[in-house]
């Protein structure tokens, strides 16, 4: 999301820098169970006076469904911020968890758990944000999942959860600029996957 793409309405904005802390926050308290996600609940943690900091994504989809938390934050003196993806925000770190909704209409328990084994040798400080997961797609028969981060496709066996059957890495060139595209945010960019009878596309 360039300058031009961001709205105007989405006040005050993190810089690349503040975003990193920011989601290693997010996360850690993910990790703990103290986090509560969207606007709904935002919403009524502020009303019960139990919140202690509000991030929001200035590429919510429509904006309006966020626009009255800067002003209830206001009013109930409790600090906010904006950062540009809400894509960055709903970060993965590489994992998968399956719904089961037949099972569970709420999808607050997962029925499936897929993450790829990481090697602590070639961890660095942009592993979490290029293992983000930023697009899902089933395969035609419903056996294989097929999933897409910052530099790689995989493609998962659903009876086969503790890694992919296939992996192919994609702008790997790329591996060696990640501080330049983690300094003008373009780390954070989205990319999409799709099936094809014989191919994987993305």
């Amino acid at each position: 999301m360039t300058e031009a793409d961001v709205n105007p309405k989405a006040y005050p904005l993190t810089d690349a820098h503040l975003t990193k802390k920011l989601l290693d926050l997010v996360q850690q308290l993910c990790n703990y169970k103290q986090l509560r996600k969207g606007a709904n609940e935002a919403t009524e943690t502020l009303n019960r006076g139990i919140s202690e900091f509000i991030v929001m994504a200035a590429d919510a989809e429509p904006l309006e469904i966020i626009l009255h938390l800067p002003l209830l934050c206001e009013d109930k003196n409790v600090p906010y911020v904006s950062v540009r993806s809400k894509q960055a925000l709903g970060s993965s770190k590489g994992t998968i968890r399956l719904c089961d909704v037949c099972s569970s209409a709420p999808c607050d328990r997962h029925s499936k758990f897929f993450e790829e084994p990481e090697d602590p040798s070639s961890r660095s400080f942009f592993s979490e944000i290029i293992s983000s997961i930023s697009d899902v797609k089933f395969s035609y028969s419903g056996w294989y999942m097929m999933t897409r981060d910052y530099l790689s496709v995989n493609v998962w066996d659903l009876n086969m959860e503790s890694r992919p059957v296939e992996a192919h890495q994609v702008h790997e060139y790329l591996r060696s600029k990640l501080c330049c595209l983690y300094e003008n945010d373009c780390i954070f960019d989205k990319f999409e996957c799709c099936w094809n009878v014989q191919i994987v596309l993305s």
